[in-house]
């Protein structure tokens, strides 16, 4: 509304805060753009910790990487040929 986020959802009755693109998963869904078209950036209006009390945020992250599925297979891509 004007140059105000209004965010409501018929599934929250008390909202206390609101996040966008805040997780670090990007994805081809950023709906929010302003009026020249460029998208918003990752915003949150919460001043909570990021991380539970006591965590060693410079310890090592380990990621398994889920099993590729049967139905994909790899291809190698090949740059076309450049004619001048």
């Amino acid at each position: 509304v004007g140059s105000t986020i209004v965010v409501s959802s018929p599934k929250v009755a008390k909202p206390v805060a609101v996040r966008y693109a805040w997780a670090m998963n990007p994805s081809e869904r950023n709906l929010l753009y302003n009026k020249e078209g460029l998208p918003a950036s990752p915003f949150r209006t919460d001043t909570w910790a990021l991380y539970p009390e006591g965590v060693d945020i410079n310890s090592e992250v380990r990621v398994d990487k889920p099993a590729k599925p049967e139905t994909k297979t790899e291809r190698d891509w090949h740059r076309p040929t450049m004619i001048q």
